[in-house]
């Protein structure tokens, strides 16, 4: 906190707009910045918030996911493409998992299954070789989890 008034970037802070400092977003803070009280990306954050490593404020948004240092202006919601055979372009929901850059961006609901590149059919079904990649036989997804054998 500053103890006199003084400039945040193109603001001028006084004890009535708050004399913490963001002057990366301009901002005059009553308070220290704190940890995003919302922080799965779901539900809005009323201020400027600690996001994981990143600063959640009104220019990069108040929904916050932190397992991936995430502000935006619009809530998670669910992966647009399900199958995995098309990417999506932002951080989705996908069944019970969270599709974000470390991840991956292609979403296999059914499974709860995020990757990073898009799914194949298993090019052996006849369980005779391992596949080196998470590939689908038939209704089911072929990985390291559940087994590479089709």
């Amino acid at each position: 906190m500053n103890a006199v008034n003084c400039i945040c970037g193109t603001k001028t802070c006084v004890s009535t707009t708050g004399l913490f400092c963001y002057a990366a977003d301009n901002s005059c803070l009553s308070s220290a910045i704190t940890t995003c009280t919302s922080y799965l990306g779901l539900v809005a954050n009323t201020k400027v918030c600690n996001c994981g490593t990143n600063i959640c404020t009104s220019r990069n948004g108040f929904f916050c996911y932190s397992a991936d240092n995430w502000c935006n202006n619009l809530a998670l919601t669910n992966c647009v493409n399900s199958n995995a055979l098309s990417l999506n372009i932002s951080n989705c929901k996908c069944g019970n998992s969270t599709c974000i850059s470390t991840t991956g961006l292609y979403c296999l609901a059914q499974n709860n299954w995020c990757n990073k590149t898009a799914i194949t059919t298993c090019t052996n079904v006849l369980g005779t070789s391992v596949s080196a990649i998470n590939c689908l036989c038939g209704t089911n997804t072929c990985s390291p989890t559940n087994g590479l054998f089709c």
